[in-house]
Formats: C-alpha cells, structure tokens, sequence
C-alpha cells in the first residue's frame, strides 16, 4: 500500500500488478514524408483504495511512457 495525492488530497493507493497482453504502435506520415511509430508503454498501475468515480466505479492511476520509432 502507498499514498498518492488525488484532488491536492493524500489518498490510499495499491500497486497493481498487471501482465502486457498486447501493445502496437500508430503510425503517422509527418509533413515532410517521414514515417514515424508511436506506441504507448503502461509502466506503472495504482488503484486509489478509497476513492470511487461518480458511478462507483474504483480510480486508476496509470503511469506510461511513449517509444517511438523510425520507420525507413
């Protein structure tokens, strides 16, 4: 268990463990004809223990980080 600040407030948090099931990357054509790929790598999962969005569903903190990648 650890705290994170959630709404300026210290708020309960649990590390989740999680298994990557799939990750791809985007491409995009920039205005000078290069290719670039973009994907997104989830680094970190934290579910706040007290705290539950307007449905009652529980909130998930997720840290990430983006690679990116020529394409020749």
């Amino acid at each position: 268990m650890t705290q994170i600040m959630f709404e300026g407030k210290p708020t309960e948090a649990t590390l989740v463990e999680f298994i990557t099931r799939k990750e791809d990357f985007n491409e995009y054509q920039l205005a000078n004809g290069k290719i670039i790929k973009i994907k997104l790598v989830v680094t970190q999962i934290i579910k706040l223990d007290t705290e539950k969005d307007i449905n009652g569903n529980p909130i998930y903190s997720v840290a990430s980080t983006n690679v990116m990648a020529p394409v020749e």
